[in-house]
């Protein structure tokens, strides 16, 4: 099984990066965990640029479609999630694209 982690903080040091990158140290055996370090470099969500696709979108998308299950590890900011955070979650689905990619079904997600 693959999990990716994804953690809504872009600081150094923070500490629900940490927490994402623990998940490795507790994770069972047979699970490969993943942490997507990418958050930062997305671009912007924009529908117009939709079909242009960033390399960091690309790897969004394929960490997503590759993993079996998505863990989200994140601060809350004002009474919500990072704007960073929702920003990758609406880049990669788009408007226009399934969020389920190829696969017949989309990952599990947890917060």
């Amino acid at each position: 099984m693959r999990l990716l982690t994804i953690s809504g903080s872009l600081r150094e040091g923070s500490y629900n990066t940490a927490l994402a990158r623990a998940a490795a140290d507790v994770a069972p055996e047979g699970v490969e965990v993943e942490l997507f370090n990418g958050l930062g470099e997305l671009p912007l969500f924009d529908a117009d640029l939709e079909g242009d696709e960033h390399p960091a979108v690309r790897h969004l998308r394929e960490s997503i479609d590759d993993a079996d299950a998505v863990l989200f590890v994140t601060p809350e900011y004002n009474r919500s999630i990072p704007g960073a955070l929702k920003n990758a979650t609406t880049t990669s689905c788009g408007c226009s694209r399934s969020c389920r990619g190829s696969r017949e079904r989309a990952p599990p997600v947890s917060r």
